[in-house]
């Protein structure tokens, strides 16, 4: 039986117009996930509080209109009661419709600002927010890249333990920009976040001992932290898993289990693993070679932005005909199946 405890949180929030629904450590994605743990009695409940003004209310009604929670979608009302709620202080709102306003999404889009609401919040103390801001001065992604600023942002976050932004600190002191260059702190930082089973930080980990950069080389210890990471969905793990099961590199060599894995991230929308399952399609490598299929891959591989065409290496080996059906298979993976 379901205990109703979704609901006497939401009850008791309602009762508090002030409380945040979150604290600054938790992320978005876990609010997402309290949000699926609703049922239809609860949601009602959401949308009647919030309709008196609630901002916390306002804030999980948006949520369940931009979800989908047991109502069609509605962009357009998501980002009203967003609005709502960030016009009476939800730092959590200004973040959510940070992300409506940089993806024009239920909104006319409008970047500038997208950045001046995810600063709002990041200035509030919101971790997911902080680390946001972080992201975008390391990538020049609505503002000038500024790696000193992207490690002043990320740090504010880390501090809180969150998991997204302590990822982030161990890769700018692993590569030296923003930070200067340190194994030590890149590991204490990927460490705290694979703690917090953050499955990038597991996979970065496992990079290290691959590579033999900043710890021993060890295959074999790789390998084992891959597979978990690659076992929790993360695709980065999933490619170089796949890549030493090619060449038998810290696990027994086996071209099933490679394509196995190269398939799973390129059914997520990685490029790189759509790109080397058209070359298992091409090889016939744990699979029957298949160049039409080879060709499909390489084909959403480079419209995802692969870098390297895969299909001038099986154009040759296929009818105009074959070409045309392998296009078309693409574009119809791609419109059902976005990039990441």
């Amino acid at each position: 039986m379901r205990v109703p405890g979704i609901l006497v949180s939401l009850c008791l929030l309602a009762l508090t117009a002030t409380a945040q629904v979150l604290y600054p450590t938790d992320s978005p994605e876990n609010l997402e996930r309290k949000m699926h743990l609703l049922d239809e009695n609860e949601v009602r409940h959401v949308l009647d509080v919030a309709g008196k003004g609630n901002p916390n209310s306002q804030l999980w009604a948006g949520l369940i209109y931009d979800l989908g929670i047991h109502v069609p979608p509605d962009h357009e009302a998501a980002a009203k009661w967003f609005q709502k709620a960030a016009d009476q202080g939800s730092v959590v709102a200004e973040f959510y419709l940070a992300r409506k306003y940089w993806n024009g999404s239920g909104v006319r889009q409008d970047q500038s600002k997208a950045v001046d609401l995810y600063r709002k919040s990041a200035s509030s103390g919101y971790s997911a927010a902080q680390t946001m801001m972080g992201t975008m001065y390391s990538k020049g992604q609505g503002v000038k890249k500024d790696p000193a600023q992207a490690f002043e942002w990320y740090s504010k976050a880390a501090v809180h333990g969150y998991a997204a932004a302590e990822y982030n600190l161990g890769a700018m002191y692993q590569s030296g920009e923003g930070a200067p260059q340190d194994c030590k702190l890149a590991i204490k930082w990927y460490v705290a976040a694979a703690d917090q089973l953050y499955w990038p930080a597991h996979t970065a980990l496992g990079s290290l001992y691959d590579n033999g950069d900043c710890a021993p080389q060890d295959e074999w210890r790789a390998a084992k932290i891959y597979r978990l990471a690659a076992e929790h969905g993360d695709v980065k793990a999933q490619v170089n898993l796949a890549s030493l099961f090619m060449v038998g590199r810290g696990v027994s060599q086996s071209d099933k289990e490679a394509f196995g894995w190269y398939r799973k991230a390129a059914e997520a929308g990685d490029p790189l693993g759509e790109f080397m399952l058209g070359q298992m399609y091409r090889e016939g490598r744990g699979v029957k070679q298949d160049y039409q299929a080879a060709y499909k891959w390489f084909a959403i591989a480079v419209a995802n932005g692969h870098e390297t065409d895969g299909r001038k290496y099986v154009r040759d080996r296929l009818t105009q005909r074959e070409i045309a059906v392998a296009e078309a298979a693409a574009r119809e993976w791609r419109k059902a199946r976005p990039a990441k």
